[in-house]
């Protein structure tokens, strides 16, 4: 997963790059769009693997846990993205959802380090 998230940290990046030409723009929007469903399911599965290993009887909480916290991040980007747009222009989006991405991604390492000194 981490791979993913650094892939959409760059992606974010060169958002306003990209818009210099709507067909570069509709390709990077696409891939944008494509690197954000590619990782629903593989956090879905790492929820549930968790729960099975540790925590057996809360499989249907962990099992909610994607669908809650996926419509969460829905609605603080929404609200962040029209207030950057507000104040801002439709450049700027990509650079402040890749600081999202970024703290996405070293959440995802710090928890990937302490689940790995759990094991051990």
């Amino acid at each position: 997963m981490p791979k993913i998230y650094l892939l959409e940290v760059v992606l974010f990046l060169c958002l306003p790059v990209l818009m210099f030409n709507q067909w570069v723009g509709f390709i990077g929007l696409l891939g944008t769009g494509s690197v954000m469903y590619l990782f629903n399911s593989p956090l879905q599965l790492h929820f549930l693997k968790v729960a099975e290993e540790d925590y057996p009887d809360s499989m249907v909480f962990a099992s909610s846990f994607n669908s809650i916290f996926s419509n969460l991040g829905i609605s603080i980007g929404s609200a962040t993205g029209s207030w950057v747009m507000a104040k801002a222009s439709l450049n700027a989006l990509g650079p402040v959802a890749a600081i999202y991405a970024f703290l996405a991604l070293s959440c995802i390492i710090a928890l990937n380090k302490a689940n790995q000194k759990q094991k051990n």
